[in-house]
């Protein structure tokens, strides 16, 4: 699917690819408390070539919530797809290459994914002597934990290896290695058979320096393939052989609207004008946009096929001539009204074989089935203000709008809540939804708190438990009642 080169593109600029924050945990924990944390975020990952067989198998972290994902350069080469096994079964068969060092023995690769676990990273090793915990999936058996000690630092072949007692074998590869507060400082790479406790790891830090280059989403097959010819020829197997065929451009409406607010439905297709013409052929996409910037974009279809995980619309704006910027993270994508919905033409980033390289996008704006829970809801909230776990003063009621996507076994709530007295609130959850619409989901705010909504979503109605929770240890507390409109 062409078009995932494009939000994978979205997907990197609102990331930004900035290195996670180093030692974000500051007190020592137990191995326990590390491998209750990392085993989330840690996943099983299966090399499949271009003949459908599995030619590798190995580890890997995630390190962001977006979906992306540190391993060794040795378990990806030669892919031409890849199945990545998250630790509670959940399974990735749309996996992209970022990029990766051979030499280094590094990789990144990406699954669509959001609200996901992750693990942080710290640049720092800790001295010899200094207890580690090793995540992984060896010979297949995934979050096996082991601990050890650093037993030396060596320079091999100009590059640093980190060597560990701590015990790993064949798929343990491009797990994480934590250090005693549970960030991940190191990836696993080899053993030697021939001693015993000659264990030996990559710094993470080499990861951390392909991340900050911004790398570009691209086929497996681009990043890790054996050969330039190779790699080149799978990089385009997907869109050469036919002349270009584009979506017709439509015109801008003589008539704008006042908001672009509402629920849309159309297509997206990558192409290339120059040197060479080719064209995608369109993907099903689905954007909400509601007020106080909130909204998802979905490729694929709602419902039970095909859903890559949203993009959270960050900011809508729309001018009195009809102009459209919608921004996604840092990624801003510019266009304009059409007479019934809205089409956004952008460039993306060039290619060895495409100097004009770009993606359209045109929506109409449509509406779901009351059946269906995706869409736009009015939202109210009946709630208390709570110090030292007692309610103080009256309730507080407040109003706003949600843009809520249900599809196979996720749920996404983008919600803005309003109060003259306290102001604005902005939430998005992202987590599992059983069979009956229930849930429960942790958060964090956009001003910095954190919380959970517990409830239920089913043909249009939203019913939830909401608490909403700051660091002095004051917390909101109440009912959050939603239809859709």
């Amino acid at each position: 699917m062409r078009t995932r080169a494009l939000l994978l593109t979205i997907c990197l600029a609102s990331a930004g690819l900035a290195a996670p924050a180093a030692g974000a945990q500051t007190r020592p924990r137990s191995a326990a408390e590390i491998a209750k944390h990392a085993i989330p975020a840690t996943v099983t990952i299966l090399n499949i070539d271009s003949r459908g067989d599995t030619v590798a198998l190995g580890s890997g972290f995630l390190v962001s919530g977006d979906g992306i994902i540190v391993t060794n350069y040795h378990v990806m080469t030669g892919a031409a797809s890849a199945v990545v096994v998250l630790s509670d079964g959940e399974r990735f068969s749309r996996v992209s290459g970022l990029d990766g060092d051979k030499d280094i023995d590094v990789a990144l690769i990406k699954i669509p994914g959001a609200a996901l676990p992750f693990l942080t990273t710290s640049t720092t090793l800790p001295p010899v002597g200094s207890k580690v915990t090793v995540v992984g999936s060896p010979m297949g058996l995934a979050a096996t934990v082991t601990d050890g000690v650093v037993s030396s630092r060596r320079v091999v072949e100009g590059r640093e290896l980190l060597q560990m007692t701590a015990p790993i074998s064949h798929g343990s590869s491009g797990g994480p290695v934590m250090d005693e507060r549970g960030n991940v400082i190191a990836i696993s790479t080899l053993y030697l058979d021939s001693g015993q406790s000659l264990n030996f790891a990559v710094p993470v830090r080499y990861a951390v320096g392909l991340m900050r280059q911004r790398p570009k989403a691209k086929t497996l097959a681009a990043v890790f393939g054996s050969g330039p010819a190779a790699t080149a020829t799978n990089a385009l197997s997907e869109r050469r052989g036919t002349p270009a065929q584009r979506l017709p451009v439509p015109a801008a409406t003589a008539n704008p609207r006042r908001d672009v607010f509402g629920v849309y439905e159309g297509l997206m297709q990558e192409y290339c004008d120059a040197p060479t013409s080719w064209a995608g052929a369109p993907d099903r996409a689905t954007l909400i946009i509601g007020s106080g910037d909130i909204g998802w974009l979905i490729a694929g279809r709602v419902g039970d096929k095909d859903l890559n995980t949203p993009f959270n619309v960050s900011r809508v704006q729309s001018n009195a001539e009809g102009r459209v910027a919608l921004g996604f993270g840092a990624a801003v994508l510019d266009g304009y009204q059409t007479d019934d919905g809205i089409y956004v033409d952008l460039r993306m980033g060039d290619t060895d074989t495409c100097t004009t390289h770009r993606a359209a996008m045109q929506w109409t704006l449509t509406s779901f089935p009351l059946s269906q829970s995706v869409g736009l809801y009015d939202v109210t909230a009946h709630t208390f203000y709570y110090e030292d776990d007692k309610i103080t003063g009256q309730p507080i009621d407040f109003t706003g709008e949600a843009a809520v996507v249900v599809a196979k076994d996720s749920v996404f709530i983008d919600v803005h809540l309003k109060n003259e007295r306290l102001g604005d609130v902005g939430v998005t959850w992202g987590g599992s939804v059983a069979a009956d619409g229930s849930f429960a989901l942790a958060f964090r705010s956009k001003d910095g708190s954190v919380g959970e909504l517990t409830g239920s979503v089913l043909s249009g109605r939203l019913v939830a438990r909401w608490k909403n929770a700051w660091k002095d240890g004051t917390y909101i507390a109440g009912d959050l009642v939603a239809n859709r409109r």
